[in-house]
């Protein structure tokens, strides 16, 4: 019996010709035998119900799109800490028109252009502002 993983591997490469035939055959039956079985196994695993979700039709009631028009200005997170606020609108006239906020990286690509923004307008947590959660942005020349 080999002690150490040098001798298994020395005993490995000494295998040679019809042995090593004798070897590989076997083992590459053994794989297919897997793949086969891992192949047949994994798609009804993964196949599981997910159900179907029914979105009501009758007495839904639905958040209405807005739109506001302004440039895109950089805001310090730290004023809206629990609101994840990091922008807002600005009118023509330099007063902040709405905060925004979105879940990906668009309003970072905007920032300092005069832009639509679409979305759904929602309150801040301690309710004395409003923030439009960014759906859609247009950028106007």
């Amino acid at each position: 019996m080999p002690k150490s993983p040098k001798e298994i591997f020395d005993k490995i490469e000494s295998i040679k010709g019809k042995k090593l035939v004798f070897y590989l055959i076997p083992l590459f039956i053994v794989f297919i035998f897997i793949g086969i079985l891992v192949g047949n196994l994994m798609p009804k695993l993964l196949k599981k119900d997910e159900g179907l979700v029914v979105s009501p039709t009758n007495g839904a009631v639905e958040k209405e799109s807005t739109q506001y028009k302004g440039k895109v200005v950089y805001v310090d997170p730290h004023f809206y800490p629990n609101d994840d606020v990091t922008f807002y609108l600005e009118g023509e006239n330099g007063k902040t028109i709405i905060l925004l906020k979105t879940n990906d990286q668009k309003l970072t690509v905007v920032e300092g252009l005069s832009v639509i923004v679409f979305g759904e307008i929602e309150e801040t947590m301690d309710g004395k502002e409003k923030i439009l959660n960014v759906e859609k942005i247009v950028v106007k020349k």
